[in-house]
C-alpha cells in the first residue's frame, strides 16, 4: 500500500534534486571563471540549462539611468548591449531593488521597448545585483519567447548566483580603482620637476621618474636596480638614509 505522505512529498523532494542539479552544473561551468569570462560562463550555461531564449548581467550607471551589459546571451549567440532603462522591465528590478516575475504577455506591458519588440519576448524575470550597503549595481535577468510559470527553482537560482555576480562586479570595480589611482598618480609622478624615486627596503631604487633621469644622467633603465649609495656623494647618501629610517 503506497504511503500517502509520501505522495505529498515526492514533488517537493524531485524540485529540490533538480534545483540542485541546475546549481551543479553552474557552479561546474563557472567555477574557474572570473571577470569576463565569468560573466559570459554564468549567461550562457543558464540560458541551456533553464532552456530560456536569452540571459544577461549588466552594470548600472545611475548618473545616465542606463545599463550596460557584462554579457548578453540571445537567441543563442553573444552581443554587445547598453541601454537606457526608463520604460522597460529592467527599471523595476533597478528602481525596486527587488525580483521581478513577468510570467506572460510582456509586450503589453511594455509595448515601446524595441529590444523586446525585435525578440518577440513573452515573459522575463530579473534581479538586482547589490553592493553590502544595498546599492543597486546592476541587474541578472532571462527572457523567454514562452509564457515563464512561477518556479522557485528559478528564482533560488537567480538569487543566489546575482549575488556571486554582484560580489564579482564589485571586486572589478575596485580593481578599477586602484588601477586609475595607480595611472593618475604615475602620470604626477611622471610629470614633476623634481627628481622622484622609490626605494626598496635595501635602499635599492624600484622606479624613477623623468626628472631623476635627468638629475642622474642615466634612464630608467639603468637606474632600476641601482644601490642609493652608488648614485650619491657619502655624505647626501648617509642623509638620506638617515631620512628613510626616521620615516619607516
Amino acid at each position: 500500500m503506497r504511503d500517502p505522505q509520501s505522495d505529498r512529498t515526492a514533488p517537493a523532494q524531485r524540485r529540490i534534486l533538480e534545483q540542485d542539479a541546475i546549481l551543479r552544473l553552474l557552479v561546474r561551468a563557472t567555477a574557474r571563471d572570473t571577470g569576463a569570462d565569468f560573466f559570459r560562463a554564468l549567461v550562457h550555461n543558464l540560458a541551456e540549462v533553464l532552456g530560456t531564449f536569452g540571459a544577461w548581467i549588466t552594470e548600472y550607471d545611475p548618473a545616465t539611468r542606463r545599463l550596460r551589459a557584462l554579457a548578453f546571451h540571445m537567441n543563442g549567440e553573444f552581443i554587445e548591449w547598453e541601454a537606457a532603462i526608463d520604460g522597460t522591465p529592467c527599471a523595476v528590478v533597478i528602481d525596486g531593488a527587488r525580483l521581478v516575475h513577468l510570467p506572460d504577455r510582456l509586450l503589453e506591458l511594455y509595448p515601446n521597448d524595441p529590444d523586446l519588440r525585435k525578440a518577440n519576448a513573452v515573459s522575463y524575470m530579473g534581479v538586482p545585483l547589490q553592493d553590502p550597503s544595498g546599492t543597486v549595481v546592476g541587474h541578472f535577468a532571462i527572457l523567454d519567447t514562452r509564457p515563464m510559470p512561477e518556479d522557485p527553482r528559478i528564482v533560488a537560482v537567480l538569487q543566489l548566483f546575482a549575488e556571486r555576480a554582484a560580489a564579482e562586479l564589485l571586486r572589478l570595480r575596485a580593481e578599477r580603482e586602484v588601477r586609475e589611482r595607480e595611472e593618475r598618480l604615475a602620470g604626477l609622478v611622471g610629470g614633476a620637476m623634481d627628481a622622484i624615486v622609490e626605494l626598496d627596503d635595501e635602499l635599492r631604487l624600484t622606479l624613477a621618474n623623468p626628472a631623476a633621469e635627468r638629475t642622474f644622467d642615466r634612464p630608467a633603465a639603468r637606474l632600476i636596480g641601482s644601490s642609493l649609495r652608488e648614485l650619491l656623494v657619502p655624505e647626501s647618501a648617509e642623509r638620506v638614509i638617515a631620512l628613510a629610517r626616521d620615516l619607516a
